[in-house]
């Protein structure tokens, strides 16, 4: 119909883990890396289509109109200002079947530790309904629950604008974000806190391990890289998040560095107000 099309790659590990189902006019990706990507995978497509944006995703995260003091977000979620927070954020059941037992290690590691309260917020398009008992065996666990427009599939899912304000806050005060492999720990990176990952099975007689997933080929971006911690077994939880909140310079020092890999952000333009 002679209607120009422009197709987003919507996150980082889109180019690696699917395939373009139709051909546009223009591509908009995140980096000089994705570009390159889709050069690899879609060596047809002219390249001088293909335009690095950055992505709206962060944008949030410099707009000081959403920002709360922590005493603020602390008095609007139920929240101990006095404590320190770590988040730990939920994947989806496929993504990391056993996140319940993980989250349930890591309150059973921290419970002596009466000064950290563990912010848990679900991952939005499941809910907590798999959390249930870990969160009513310990206390010390603040759902934060997503605000979303619920959906009947992923891409009918969105988050309402207060919800954003939210999630900023939250990275911008944690002093950690604790996950299995998840792209919170580049949003953590906009406030230059440490993310750790997960990296043990908790069932090795079952079909996923966690070996698999940080064999996917977005991964690939830490390469030369020591962008995150990683918690190779529940015994290294309680002193990796203690090293996280006295010394976060130690843990994932290149998290800068991966996320300018990934994410172009120029200086005092937003990737929203970006004209191709």
């Amino acid at each position: 119909m002679g209607i120009k099309t422009v197709a987003a790659i919507f996150s980082w590990d889109n180019l690696p883990k699917g395939r373009l189902p139709v051909r546009a006019d223009d591509y908009l990706v995140w980096s000089a890396y994705m570009k390159e990507e889709l050069a690899c995978y879609f060596p047809n497509i002219d390249q001088q289509r293909v335009h690095i944006v950055g992505t709206p995703q962060f944008d949030f995260y410099k707009n000081q109109e959403v920002f709360q003091s922590r005493e603020e977000f602390a008095a609007s979620n139920g929240l101990d200002a006095h404590k320190h927070w770590v988040c730990f954020s939920g994947d989806d059941s496929l993504t990391s079947p056993h996140d319940p037992l993980y989250l349930n290690d890591l309150a059973e590691n921290l419970k002596v530790h009466k000064n950290i309260q563990i912010l848990f917020r679900p991952v939005p398009v499941e809910g907590h309904h798999r959390y249930v008992d870990v969160l009513e065996k310990h206390p010390n666990i603040v759902l934060m629950k997503p605000k979303w427009k619920q959906g009947n599939m992923w891409n009918t899912f969105f988050p309402y604008y207060e919800d954003i304000a939210v999630l900023v806050n939250l990275a911008r005060h944690s002093a950690a974000v604790i996950n299995v492999g998840s792209t919170m720990a580049l949003d953590f990176a906009q406030f230059d806190k440490p993310g750790l990952y997960v990296n043990y099975d908790v069932k090795p007689d079952h079909h996923w391990s966690i070996k698999r997933t940080y064999q996917f080929q977005h991964f690939r971006t830490m390469d030369g890289l020591n962008p995150v911690g990683w918690i190779n077994s529940p015994q290294e939880i309680e002193s990796k998040i203690i090293q996280a909140i006295e010394s976060p310079f130690l843990v994932g020092p290149d998290r800068i560095k991966w996320k300018q890999k990934i994410v172009f952000e120029e200086e005092g333009i937003l990737a929203s107000q970006k004209n191709c």
